[in-house]
């Protein structure tokens, strides 16, 4: 049982810290994911509506879009590589919880399009497709408010 505690535990903790954090330098992210992949789709909007530049990285499983403003991350998009799965529920803790930023997101919202959290500090917001296959965290400041 204690062996099982520790392996649940260590699996927790890698899948936080695999995940970027919105405010992070380009350098920060580099060390996290690699250098940026090229590009499974464009996205053009999410460049224009939050930033100044945008790169695509890549995990095992996933496809990770960064958009920088001044060289610090102010969106940031996760999809899994099999275009035929969701993100798992770990995933999705995983992203919400390194993005808190010492703030607490509150309760989600449920819509048509998929569900919407806001940090109780006001910082950022995420929003998660109906279907579950993107996963997208943003500053909330300097970019489109609303969901």
């Amino acid at each position: 049982m204690k062996h099982l505690i520790l392996v649940v535990s260590a699996v927790l903790i890698a899948a936080m810290t695999a995940h970027a954090r919105l405010g992070e330098s380009v350098e920060d992210i580099a060390k996290r994911y690699g250098q940026p992949t090229t590009a499974p789709y464009a996205v053009e909007y999410i460049y224009r509506d939050y930033g100044d530049t945008q790169a695509w990285y890549a995990t095992a499983d996933l496809h990770v879009l960064v958009v920088f403003q001044h060289g610090k991350s102010k969106y940031e998009m996760v999809t899994p590589k099999d275009t035929t799965t969701k993100l798992s529920p770990s995933v999705i803790r995983a992203l919400m919880e390194a993005n808190a930023g010492g703030s607490t997101w509150l309760s989600p919202k449920e819509t048509a399009g998929g569900t919407n959290w806001v940090r109780q500090d006001g910082g950022a917001r995420a929003s998660l497709t109906v279907d579950k296959k993107a996963l997208a965290v943003m500053i909330t400041a300097g970019g489109r408010e609303g969901f």
